[in-house]
């Protein structure tokens, strides 16, 4: 069964305590069992002094070790746990003999061979006499008392009550340590994985098509707030370019429907003989095939441009030549309709673009401007270099574009005025194809006032230094 990413966070935060708290039990049965060890070995030397005495006073009155024997497998024990004094373990006031302890005692005699004991006893290797409690004077003592763990192999059972003691409070703390890791750890899970959980439900809205929804920011600067950022960010991307999709259906339809309105109305007026079929007629027919045409190439251009399957061939061009042919195929045009067409190129501009892209570019441009210069005006071509790359300008003698719907005139069926209208317009999709292309290029367009101060626009297309 896989676990969820709630369970998995509690399930490492578990795990995690439980390795912590493996390491401290470790480390705090060890150095306790250490100092149980060493404070078990002083309390039976210190048993050992306060009952050598009394051994060496039975001995001395008996003359045999036999005595001591009886006695001590009599007892089968040892006197309780003496007093601290000043840190050190020190014997009682009096010299009774209290109930013993579960201890083994064993006397050995001044050769080191054991003559007493408190209890059989398994000595593992010989008793060295040093190691005990001499009986007897200093110099020359007549055994040797040793006491639990100064006796090789034996041991003391304060040390086994002790950390038993130890082990079942550890255990007990352990067992309730984890339980309050998992409650911890659970609740814990739930409260760092909430905005992810917001960040799911959110994505599972976005994904029904409710692009409106966004997720709230935690307000501490971390990972979590960075991705409700990028998400919140993904979700306004997606619902613009939405709410571009069906704006530029609904724009394209609606573009279609005007002329081929017309153009059925002017096919059934000629059916049931309202117009006679001339030449006239016949033209008016071609120019509303041409628009539909038209709308037609520059809705595709578009979509090309948007799904990224335009190609460039970029091969170094010089701009002033390309200005040159611009002019010379709108002239006759604009000769008709008294427009004068000026290019200014007194050097060579070199770039790197597509020919036909850039030709394209220079067209939408051209038609552009002509469509919105009047009569006797004028229509300014130039180009030139700096340090930004190099640019060309297409200024007109129109009624230029005011500066608050500067930022809509490259949108998408935009028409700022009345006489720019679909009769006499163009489709509302060129200075969008001129955008994308200028931008495929790796430079930017623009439109602002004419510097030299006169009435029109100036369009303004910057493209990268030639390398």
């Amino acid at each position: 069964m896989r676990l969820g990413l709630t369970a998995r966070v509690a399930a490492s935060h578990v795990l995690l305590v439980v390795v912590a708290l493996t390491i401290f039990s470790l480390v705090v049965v060890g150095v306790t069992r250490r100092d149980v060890v060493d404070t078990g070995d002083r309390v039976d030397r210190a048993t050992a002094v306060r009952l050598a005495p009394l051994i060496e006073d039975l001995y001395r009155r008996r003359g045999s070790w036999n005595e001591v024997n009886r006695l001590l497998e009599r007892s089968g024990h040892m006197p309780a746990m003496p007093m601290m004094q000043g840190g050190r373990m020190a014997p009682r006031p009096d010299r009774d003999v209290t109930p013993f302890l579960d201890r083994a005692v064993v006397v050995v005699d001044a050769g080191g061979v054991p003559v007493a004991s408190s209890m059989p006893v398994t000595v593992e290797s010989p008793l060295t006499p040093e190691d005990g409690v001499p009986l007897g004077p200093a110099s020359a003592p007549f055994g040797w008392l040793f006491v639990g763990s100064m006796i090789r192999g034996g041991d003391n059972p304060i040390h086994a009550a002790i950390m038993g003691s130890i082990v079942r409070a550890t255990a007990a703390a352990g067992v309730s340590v984890l339980i309050g890791a998992l409650i911890v750890g659970a609740l814990w899970a739930r409260w760092l994985l909430r905005p992810i959980r917001a960040l799911e439900a959110a994505s599972r809205t976005l994904a029904t098509g409710d692009y409106s929804v966004r997720v709230a920011e935690p307000a501490a600067d971390h990972e979590l707030r960075s991705l409700a950022q990028s998400f919140n960010s993904m979700a306004r991307d997606v619902e613009m370019q939405e709410e571009t999709r069906r704006r530029f259906v609904a724009d394209a339809a609606h573009e279609l429907r005007t002329p081929i309105s017309l153009l059925s109305a002017r096919i059934e007026m000629l059916r049931d003989g309202v117009y006679t079929p001339d030449g006239a007629q016949w033209d008016a027919l071609h120019r509303s095939v041409g628009r539909i045409a038209d709308l037609v190439a520059d809705l595709q251009t578009l979509a090309r441009l948007d799904a990224g399957r335009v190609a460039l061939d970029l091969r170094r061009i010089d701009l002033s030549a390309v200005l040159e042919e611009a002019r010379d195929q709108f002239l006759p045009d604009a000769e008709r309709r008294g427009i004068a067409i000026e290019v200014t190129a007194d050097t060579p501009c070199p770039a790197s673009a597509d020919p036909a892209r850039l030709q394209q570019i220079l067209t939408n441009l051209l038609s552009n401007a002509l469509r919105h210069t009047p009569p006797r005006g004028r229509v300014d071509l130039a180009c030139g270099d700096d340090d930004g790359g190099v640019w060309l300008t297409v200024d007109d003698s129109g009624p230029g574009v005011p500066l608050t719907q500067r930022d809509r005139v490259f949108d998408r069926f935009v028409r700022l005025d009345a006489d720019r209208n679909r009769e006499h317009g163009g489709s509302g999709l060129g200075l969008s194809i001129v955008r994308n292309l200028v931008t495929l290029h790796g430079g930017r367009v623009t439109v602002e006032d004419r510097p030299d101060g006169r009435s029109g626009a100036r369009f303004l297309v910057r493209l990268p230094a030639v390398e």
